[in-house]
């Protein structure tokens, strides 16, 4: 399912990128905008592994990629202004970096949390995760979606990938989510639960989605309720009581390792 053309592969590349640069508006430069300005990186000092180092000279050896902003700005409100380093590292589907550190003394920060997706926008002091990178090949292409597609019933599916972080007391916390989450995602669920199982012929063949979006629906419940692995577990055994669900469950559970691995939440 990993073979794909590198035709395609740039061509997504480009639309990646002009939707990266017409979200700007809405999710950075409000954000960026509001922040106070680093007018010397040189004179930011930051606290890694017992040593210390210049902004300029972490960034230079850390942070590759076409778009780099840094800003000083409070995120939880505590009258302490946190760094924010984000860089937008480009690629054919690739990557919003966040690196958080708070202030520990007169210029001088030390880390707290990263954030690493396809696509992370801001809404104020809320950061939007959304899941549509990690799992954009899971058994289907990046493109294929379910959406706008019935059931017999009629039932639709309704995309729900992403979830809402906030930075409170040097962590970055998920946003827990509500009963009516809860039913939309069990919705969703259902919904694909009934249609069937779409393998295709051979193992790794693409489906119309179905598992990508079982996938995204499985992120999403995890981290809004309480990031419970067996619960989970319960929960997708319900809902794809497929043939290949233990395949399909270790590829999951692999992918949602490394994203948290790759993310501080």
């Amino acid at each position: 399912m990993k073979n794909v053309l590198l035709f395609p592969l740039l061509l997504i590349g480009v639309v990646r990128l002009l939707a990266q640069t017409t979200s700007l508006p809405d999710c950075y430069e409000t954000f960026f905008n509001s922040a106070v300005k680093i007018k010397n990186a040189n004179s930011i000092k930051l606290q890694l592994n017992k040593r210390e180092q210049s902004m300029a000279s972490y960034i230079k050896q850390n942070v590759s990629g076409l778009e780099q902003r840094t800003a000083l700005q409070d995120l939880d409100g505590d009258g302490k202004a946190e760094l924010v380093i984000y860089n937008f590292t480009g690629g054919a589907h690739c990557c919003d970096e966040f690196y958080f550190f708070k202030a520990v003394g007169a210029n001088k920060y030390a880390p707290t949390g990263k954030l690493f997706a396809g696509n992370t926008c801001i809404t104020g002091n809320t950061f939007l995760f959304d899941f549509a990178e990690p799992f954009g090949y899971f058994y289907t292409c990046y493109a294929c979606e379910l959406e706008g597609k019935k059931n017999r019933s009629g039932d639709r599916y309704e995309r729900l990938a992403n979830i809402s972080l906030k930075y409170k007391a040097g962590k970055l916390l998920t946003n827990q989510g509500d009963a009516a989450l809860k039913e939309k995602l069990l919705r969703n669920l259902r919904y694909i639960k009934s249609l069937g199982w779409d393998g295709g012929i051979k193992p790794g063949e693409f489906d119309d989605g179905r598992r990508k979006a079982l996938a995204q629906s499985l992120a999403v419940y995890y981290f809004s309720f309480g990031k419970n692995a067996s619960e989970l577990k319960t929960v997708f055994t319900t809902y794809y009581p497929f043939k290949d669900a233990s395949v399909v469950w270790k590829e999951f559970s692999e992918l949602l390792t490394n994203l948290q691995s790759q993310n501080s939440f």
